[in-house]
């Protein structure tokens, strides 16, 4: 399934879909490689098998693993203010202690940062709502369910290398 959210694409995925949507942009040959990934995750075992799969897929890019949105939120506030490399992208859950996924976009949404912050949700949540919700925030540029499948980073990696040919022109 793929909702629309702005004017950049989104897209969503779960076990049930058949065919995934990929934006209709014409894409350059090269893909991107993000350099630094954040993936805020509680659960060890989704966390390690997101970051295994990011690695696999997403070469040469630095991985950082936060059990908690508070951690990442303040590693993001930090890196911000030591104009420190932020993540070029963040693989956010929802259902996280401390500070939840929700409260982590809310906080996210607050600050001043120098460069946009690229939030796909990976969530083991089927609810519509929550995926409505997610997409409204502008910083959330997809909604995938659990497990992260090879092709949900495939996606994922067309619609970076959409926005970014885009900042480029």
């Amino acid at each position: 399934m793929s909702i629309p959210a702005h004017s950049s694409s989104t897209v969503s995925t779960s076990d049930t879909d058949e065919q995934l949507s990929t934006p209709t942009a014409a894409l350059p040959a090269a893909r991107p490689e993000p350099r630094l990934v954040y993936v805020v995750e509680n659960d060890r075992i989704s966390s390690v098998i997101t970051e295994l799969i990011v690695k696999k897929n997403l070469f040469g890019g630095e991985v950082r693993c936060y059990t908690d949105g508070q951690r990442a939120f303040d590693e993001l506030v930090q890196a911000s203010q030591a104009s420190a490399p932020l993540p070029d992208l963040v693989l956010l859950d929802l259902d996280m202690p401390l500070m939840d996924g929700w409260e982590f976009l809310d906080a996210v949404a607050g600050l001043a940062l120098p460069q946009p912050l690229r939030v796909f949700v990976l969530t083991s949540s089927i609810y519509p709502e929550d995926q409505e919700k997610a997409l409204a925030y502008k910083e959330v540029q997809g909604f995938f369910t659990k497990p992260l499948k090879d092709a949900g980073v495939a996606l994922m990696q067309d619609m970076l290398q959409v926005e970014w040919t885009g900042l480029a022109d």
